[in-house]
């Protein structure tokens, strides 16, 4: 298959990606957050919260 062939059939498109301490004090319509909670036991609420108040608009949890 072609690459334009193939460029029509896919569902996503690149993005970029940031891991949620980089991302502090910044802000994007449309978030989609990965949750690895479970990386960071003890201090789970804080990433949790960091990482979902990122979204101005619609956040996606991927678990």
């Amino acid at each position: 298959m072609s690459w334009p062939e193939r460029r029509k059939s896919d569902e996503f498109d690149f993005g970029y990606v940031l891991t949620v301490h980089k991302s502090q004090g910044s802000q994007w319509d449309n978030v989609v957050l990965f949750d690895e909670s479970f990386a960071f036991r003890e201090h789970r609420e804080r990433w949790l919260y960091t990482g979902i108040t990122r979204a101005a608009k619609t956040l996606t949890i991927v678990r």
